[in-house]
């Protein structure tokens, strides 16, 4: 079987946090990882995290877990406003998993015998 080529014009990201320590009020990025299909596989250092945004911010997708609510926080750390510039982009897996989830388990408990979606109302 041959295998499709991928058409993906997007990059993958991830970062892992060092310790935290008590004064911090949010993590450091200790190293992230991005995967492009240009480039492959990249590691990025804490020193490089500039650069690292610059990078993923050139893509129209970026996609990862929980991107808005944790990993954007540790890069603004660094670059101040990253949610704003890159969230128009984002595609956050964790999000979607979460809202896929709570939307089965609502249309499971509306197809119960006697049961149906309520009118919206104005």
């Amino acid at each position: 079987m041959k295998s499709k080529a991928l058409n993906f014009e997007g990059i993958v990201f991830d970062l892992e946090t060092q310790s935290m320590r008590q004064e911090d009020s949010f993590p450091l990025m200790s190293i992230a990882v991005t995967w492009d299909k240009k480039k492959g596989f990249c590691a990025w250092k804490e020193k490089d995290v500039n650069e690292l945004v610059k990078y993923i911010s050139e893509f129209p997708y970026i996609i990862g877990a929980n991107l808005m609510g944790f990993d954007y926080q540790v890069l603004e750390n660094y670059v101040p406003s990253v949610r704003s510039k890159l969230g128009r982009k984002t595609i956050d897996i964790l999000t979607h998993a979460r809202w896929g989830h709570v939307l089965k388990e609502i249309e499971e408990i509306f197809s119960m015998p006697g049961l149906s979606m309520p009118a919206p109302t104005n």
